[in-house]
């Protein structure tokens, strides 16, 4: 069994007591590192790696392509779900 620690996801797990601009930022900071470590990834040397790396290296890409895709989409669909409660 895969486990993941996040604090980005503990922090949204209580996001409808967070302000939407807190929210917004705590996604907009997530999607940062999420495109900074994508970008990381993008820069090994793959073609220098075995089948083994070379499909870890593309299970983490694609894990952090979809969590992107995600955030950009859901982002804004929280934040303007939690001005909505709001009001």
């Amino acid at each position: 069994t895969e486990r993941s620690r996040s604090d980005f996801l503990a922090k949204m797990f209580f996001a409808e007591h967070l302000d939407s601009n807190d929210v917004q930022r705590l996604i907009d900071s997530r999607l940062a590192a999420l495109r900074g470590e994508q970008g990381d990834l993008n820069r090994l040397p793959i073609s220098e790696m075995n089948e083994g790396q070379r499909f870890t290296l593309r299970y983490a890409l694609a894990i952090r392509r979809a969590a992107i895709e995600f955030l950009q989409h859901e982002g804004r669909v929280i934040a303007t779900a939690i001005d909505r409660n709001k009001q």
